[in-house]
């Protein structure tokens, strides 16, 4: 049996419970709907003359409708179970996870 010493496993122990930590605060962000794991955050949306509308606790699949539709004259789509028309919408549009801070 080969026992190396002075073997610093700390290194190890820390990364570990890193990678722990992060994984646990991924799934807590995270939202498990219909069995597929989406990721929450906020969609920021620029309209004609730079007016700009910030979307917080929306699923990823809500920004890439509305990405979809950018530079058309209407961008519709479900949120909170309605149809939200938000009328002209610029390319690109943003994503953030988490929440955008406006102070």
């Amino acid at each position: 049996m080969n026992v190396k010493k002075g073997l610093d496993v700390s290194k190890e122990t820390t990364y570990t419970t890193q990678w722990i930590e992060t994984s646990t605060w991924l799934l807590n962000k995270a939202n498990i709907k219909e069995g597929v794991l989406t990721m929450k955050g906020s969609v920021i949306l620029f309209h004609h003359n730079n007016e700009m509308t910030i979307l917080e606790d929306v699923d990823k699949s809500v920004f890439a409708a509305i990405q979809k539709q950018a530079g058309t004259e209407q961008c519709i789509v479900t949120l909170n179970n309605r149809k939200v028309d938000f009328g002209y919408v610029a390319s690109p549009v943003y994503w953030r996870e988490g929440v955008v801070y406006t102070d």
